[in-house]
């Protein structure tokens, strides 16, 4: 080799060892500083988690992700007051589209009805009782919409109480927690169902590369650089937040084919087409499990509680309820194998809504369902969902949730509609 030659591969060398060295020195920093201050560990920490920890909620969105305001939920800002709050599960918060077509703000941009969203998953009545407190303390809404979802809110609840052993006032006569572990001792109800979902579905979702998983989950640079991401996304962009695009019908159709019909069932309406989940749904509707009744009771009980605490403070509460894919889709199944679950699913869902109803009845509260304007949408040949197995509500089913909530009493009589 030329001098010359050797003189340029000492700079290269040199130049890659500077660079080697400044990443690491950054990441040494960064480490530090994550180590001394909490609030730097939470914008910089490794993994993905897009939830914080919360003493009483279990979790909390995280203020940093690109579309959240300070508080961590989807929302533009945090408001000092605002005429609507919306609390809800990821139904509400609006997995699969963006923060804007989520119903909640739907409601805002197109009826005219300013409305602040409260909603993150995990979350179950018993949760939307901390919420609304939390609501009615600080953001003077004049209505508070509780959107209650069977297909897990149940669940939730009885995991605040029972498992987290939160809210010890609602236990019967304040007693110890009964025994609810019916089945498997210490299984949540769904668990063994949903993770048969997983195993069948695993793999169609199109994974991150390995790289940026290990990056992920060991450096704190790749935090900083997440954070930047993000923070330009709050900046630039008015609509910062994922929306999915509808699978490859093809991977659907294979998935499903290997698939048991009461995990992953195929249902056609007119030419709206989708894929439902009987067994892993059905699983926290079933009120023959002792956990899903008291998972009821309790949200029975967190509502109530509200709707007083609301009416104290001149504060409407409406309850809208939002029915699983699977009820919207029933009147399409036919005599498949997973029908029977289907047809199960959709008594207990209705057994659940009748107790929601008697609730509202005896306190006259205000009770909107979005069930008819969902299979009215099939109907008309559109689907208000994706078409594969996901359930929450595309785009379009956001907009007939939001377009049910405007016809509600409580909206109508706000004095600032357009």
């Amino acid at each position: 080799m030329s001098d010359r030659g050797r003189c340029m591969a000492r700079r290269i060398l040199f130049i890659a060892l500077a660079i080697v060295l400044s990443v690491v020195a950054v990441e040494v920093i960064l480490r530090i500083a994550a180590a001394a201050i909490p609030e730097v560990d939470a914008v910089l920490g490794t993994g993905t988690s897009p939830t914080v920890p919360d003493p009483v909620l279990g979790h909390r969105p995280a203020p940093q992700m690109s579309d959240s305001d300070t508080a961590g939920f989807r929302n533009p800002r945090r408001p000092d007051v605002v005429p609507v709050v919306a609390i809800g599960d990821s139904q509400t918060f609006g997995v699969g589209v963006t923060r804007q077509e989520s119903w909640p703000h739907v409601l805002g941009n197109e009826h005219g009805i300013p409305t602040y969203s409260m909603a993150y998953g995990g979350y179950g009545p018993t949760h939307y009782l901390v919420l609304g407190r939390e609501a009615l303390d600080e953001l003077d809404p004049r209505v508070i919409v509780v959107a209650i979802y069977p297909g897990n809110d149940l669940v939730d609840s009885w995991r605040m109480v029972h498992e987290r052993n939160q809210l010890q006032e609602f236990l019967p006569d304040g007693a110890d927690a009964p025994d609810f572990t019916a089945g498997q001792p210490g299984e949540p109800p769904p668990q063994s169902e949903w993770l048969r979902l997983r195993e069948a579905t695993a793999g169609t979702g199109g994974g991150v590369g390995s790289l940026r998983t290990v990056l992920a989950r060991h450096t704190r640079l790749y935090g900083f650089a997440r954070a930047v991401k993000r923070t330009a996304a709050r900046s630039f962009s008015s609509d910062a937040g994922l929306q999915r695009a509808d699978p490859d019908p093809e991977v659907v159709r294979a998935t499903v084919a290997n698939a048991d019909p009461e995990m992953l069932l195929p249902v056609r309406a007119g030419a709206v087409a989708t894929v439902l989940t009987p067994g892993a749904r059905r699983a926290v509707v079933d009120l023959s499990d002792a956990r899903i009744r008291e998972g009821l009771r309790l949200s029975l009980e967190a509502i109530r509680a509200l709707h007083l605490e609301a009416s104290r403070a001149g504060v409407r509460v409406v309850v809208l309820m939002l029915p699983t894919k699977e009820n919207v889709f029933a009147l399409w199944v036919d005599t498949t194998d997973g029908a029977d679950l289907v047809r199960q699913l959709v008594d207990d869902e209705s057994r659940i809504w009748g107790e929601f109803t008697a609730l509202c009845d005896d306190l006259a509260v205000e009770c909107v369902s979005a069930l008819g304007g969902l299979r009215s949408a099939v109907q008309d040949g559109s689907n208000p969902y994706f078409s594969d197995w996901d359930g929450h509500p595309s785009v379009l089913g956001h907009r007939v949730i939001a377009a049910t909530v405007a016809a509600s009493a409580a909206i109508r009589d706000l004095p600032i509609r357009p």
